[in-house]
This record gives C-alpha cells, structure tokens and sequence, in this order.
C-alpha cells in the first residue's frame, strides 16, 4: 500500500515520539488527518492516557500532568503546545524536553502516551492521579477522609524524590494536615489505626460551617475575628471548621461597627461636640478621660456663672426682705 507524503511524515513523527500499539490506528484515523484538530479528533485515544512533562500549574517543576481518555479522545480532545498537539500536517507531535516535570524514579521528562487495559489505567502515575480524584470527590460529598503513608523516607532513600511525591500525593488526598498519618515501619500502623478510631467514633459533625450574614449598616471591623473568617463577601461572614468532636466547643468572636447606631448616639447628645466615638475597648479610658475633663470644664463655668449672677444681687430692708 502506498502512503501520500502527508501519512508518511505523520507516521515517522509519531513513530519518533512513542511506540504505539497498532490499536490507536483504527478506520478512523486513516482519513484524512485535520491540522485545526487537537490529536484526539485524528487518532482514536479513547482507550489511552498520556503524562506530559509540565505540571497542573504549566510549570516544570511539580508532578507531571497526566490526561485520562476522558479528556483526551475527541475533536475537543486534550492538547498543549509544546508537549502533546497537532502539527501543521496532522502529525500526533511529542515532546521530549532537557528539562521537565518527571514522573517518580526518573530524571528524564517526556510525554508519554500509554494504552490502557480494558479500560483500567495500567500506569502508576496516572492511577495516582484517577485516586486523587476520586478522594477529592469523596470530600466534596462530606466524606472525611484519612491517609496513611508507609516508609516514605525508606522510599524516598532508594528512589530519591519518590518519598516525597508520594508524602505529597497523600496529604493532598486527606481532608486536611491532621487527617494524613505516616507509619516508618508497618509496626506502628495499630496504633495509627486506633487514634483514627477514637476520632471518628467520638465525631459530633464533619464539615461544619458557620455562616453570619450582617444586617444592612452593620460592618465587619477586619483582622477582629477569632478565629479569622474562612471568607468574607459582602455582608457574608464564613467560617469553615471541619470536624467538630463530641466533646469539643468552638467560639467565634468579632467586632462590627453600625452607621445606624452611630447615627442614633450622636443624635441623643446634646450637641455634635457631646458625641463620642471609640473605636474599641482599648480607647474607652480614653475616651472616659476626655468626657470627664468636658464635665469639669462644664461644672466650672456653671459655678463661675452663679458667682456673677450673685454678685448683682442687691438687699433692701430687713433680712427677710430681699428684693433682686
């Protein structure tokens, strides 16, 4: 069979980057190859996953990326320039970079593109990555969840960077810092799997939130909270706090200022200079100090006015008879 100079360069770069199995090439990916598709329109990747050497921030120095067929097959398919697209004459183009995020136990980057069996992810970083996302479901369905890792710096020992990317891959998997346990030996794992017992058997509620909503003319005072809000929008006051024990209480203190009882409190003085604002307790000694010299200037000009009124009192006649 004769292969157009189109197929032929498509064949040789794909053949370059990775050695496929000759399922990826179905009836499908014999017509005509489309520049303006990512791969996935061109070639059947419905049942393959491919890890390329940048990270889930488009940086080289985290853990790899790796897309599942979900997301790779198809005209809207996964692509990234430079590591895994199209090439102007159709051609599936790989990357294999001096520098990159590598996978575990290599120091070589590459995109790799890896067929699946039935269906099953059949490498190791990619179902890392298929439990990552099942734990993240897990959590956002209210489940707690707890990790335990085993003889990570054993691991990390003998495969320099292992240990430490699968100490990092578990705590991103537990519901937060205190869910994730690390057991050095196998030995210790009884007695991590008796403190998780005590927890979940004496657990009042699990993702538990506090929600104050303030009143219009009520404000937050920032950085008053404790402990500080999880977010703030608007008038929102939210505060995440996890699990909650059977025994445990939390309390959640904050300040809030009010232009409508301000507004009220400088009407009941007697003029604008009778009001006084103290922004907090701290200031209020302050502030009592300041009335308290306001109060004395005040007695003294009353009595200093009866002085004068009762120096033009004038007596005439006896002392019963006093006339002004």
């Amino acid at each position: 069979m004769m292969l157009s100079t189109q197929r032929r360069a498509a064949l040789r770069r794909l053949s370059a980057g990775t050695l496929l199995a000759c399922s990826l090439f179905t009836a499908h990916s014999f017509a005509a190859l489309d520049p303006s598709l990512p791969p996935g329109g061109n070639f059947d990747l419905g049942n393959w996953n491919i890890t390329i050497p940048f990270d889930a921030e488009d940086g080289t120095s985290g853990k790899p990326l790796t897309i599942l067929p979900a997301k790779l097959a198809g005209p809207n398919g996964f692509s990234h320039v430079p590591a895994f697209f199209t090439d102007s004459d159709g051609a599936m183009t790989f990357w294999a970079p001096l520098n990159g995020a590598t996978t575990g136990g290599s120091k070589h980057p590459r995109s790799e593109l890896r067929e699946m069996i039935d269906g099953v992810v059949s490498d190791k970083t990619a179902r890392d990555d298929l439990k990552a996302a099942q734990a993240a479901a897990a959590k956002n369905a209210g489940t707690v969840v707890y990790t335990i890792g085993l003889n990570f710096d054993g691991i990390e020992a003998s495969y320099p960077g292992a240990g430490v990317l699968a100490r990092q891959v578990l705590q991103s998997m537990a519901s937060s810092p205190t869910n994730y346990y690390e057991s050095p030996t196998p030995s210790e794992l009884n007695g991590i799997f008796a403190q998780i017992a005590q927890i979940i058997t004496h657990v009042a509620a699990t993702n538990v939130v506090v929600t104050d909503i303030l009143p219009p003319g009520v404000h937050y005072v920032p950085g008053s909270a404790m402990p500080e809000p999880s977010s703030i929008s608007g008038q929102t006051l939210i505060w995440n706090l996890g699990i909650i024990g059977i025994t445990q209480t939390h309390t959640i203190t904050f300040q809030v200022s009010s232009t409508v009882a301000r507004n009220l409190m400088r009407s009941c003085a007697s003029d604008p200079s009778k009001y006084f604002d103290s922004p907090d307790a701290a200031t209020l000694t302050q502030t009592f100090r300041a009335i308290g010299s306001l109060m004395r200037l005040m007695t003294i000009q009353a009595q200093r006015a009866r002085h004068e009124r009762a120096e033009g009192v004038f007596v005439f006649g006896d002392e019963d008879s006093r006339h002004g």
